[in-house]
């Protein structure tokens, strides 16, 4: 067997194997495959949307934190200021009382 010979032999065990496909296939393919890409792009494209959204999130949720760690430091500094208005008044009276019985 020659090289031509064995060349068309193996042409036609390829026809057996696989058959030849027709045109509606190969277009119906193309058209699979395009389907198929766009699909994977857009799921990239809407992974990267959602990890930039996460991004920002996480940003606004420290800037948040840090805002709620100053206001509770605030707030534990003017309660070390702060007087009950009864325990004022009731400071007051005894100073007014004291005042009157120095007058007297």
């Amino acid at each position: 067997m020659d090289d031509k010979e064995l060349e068309d032999l193996l042409v036609k065990l390829e026809d057996r194997v696989r058959p030849k496909q027709s045109a509606m296939e190969r277009h119906a393919q193309t058209v699979l495959a395009a389907v198929i890409v766009l699909l994977i792009g857009w799921v990239g494209m809407s992974i990267t949307t959602m990890k930039e959204q996460q991004g920002e999130l996480v940003t606004g949720q420290a800037l948040s934190n840090l805002k709620i760690e100053n206001l509770t430091e605030n707030l534990e500094e003017q309660q070390k200021n702060y007087v009950r208005q009864v325990d004022f008044l009731a400071f007051r009276n005894q100073v007014e009382r004291r005042l009157q019985e120095l007058e007297k």
